[in-house]
């Protein structure tokens, strides 16, 4: 006997969030740019494609990445949900799943100079910045994260402006072409 159950599945709205905003409210919510959402959707979508599970009614591409690109600015998952109909679970999932390729892909990006392209580094930063014999600029920031859970190493995340926090520091050359990224380090360790 073949039971059918009249229960509607209810879609939430998948529009594309990019345009309802203007460029200013897409950089203030996302903290980038429309073209640089569509970038990096290029980057992430043919993974975010293919189906990692058999349940149906998967998330658009767009709707991963600007979940995870909102996660990221805010560090909160309480608005994400409210924001974009979805549910803290599948949100999870997004962020996840975008931070992975992200990751994955890191080579493509984020490389030290090498060879010929060393002394057009010199070159460029003499030029235009009258700074010789440099290859790249580092600078390190204090990202604020939630209290860690393991109290045997709470202290180390502590950092001098007294909230927990990860070391993250970044080289870049002349055309803001990252070199170097490191956030292996607790906030209570020194930057120099």
């Amino acid at each position: 006997m073949n039971y059918h159950i009249g229960l509607e599945c209810k879609l939430a709205d998948k529009s594309n969030p990019l345009e309802n905003l203007t460029p200013e409210e897409v950089k203030r919510v996302y903290r980038f740019h429309p073209e640089t959402i569509l970038f990096l959707l290029g980057i992430v979508s043919e993974v975010l494609l293919k189906p990692f599970c058999d349940r149906g009614l998967p998330l658009p591409p767009m709707i991963n990445l600007l979940c995870t690109l909102e996660f990221l600015a805010t560090g909160f998952f309480h608005t994400l949900g409210a924001t974009n109909q979805i549910s803290k679970t599948s949100t999870f999932r997004c962020i996840e799943r975008v931070c992975t390729i992200i990751c994955n892909r890191r080579n493509s990006f984020i490389r030290w100079p090498t060879g010929a392209s060393t002394q057009k580094i010199k070159e460029h930063f003499f030029h235009n910045f009258r700074l010789p014999g440099i290859i790249g600029l580092l600078d390190s920031i204090l990202i604020r994260i939630k209290k860690p859970a393991n109290v045997a190493f709470k202290g180390e995340y502590i950092c001098r402006k007294c909230f927990p926090a990860i070391n993250c520091q970044v080289c870049c050359g002349p055309d803001n072409m990252i070199y170097q990224a490191s956030v292996q380090w607790p906030g209570a360790t020194n930057d120099t």
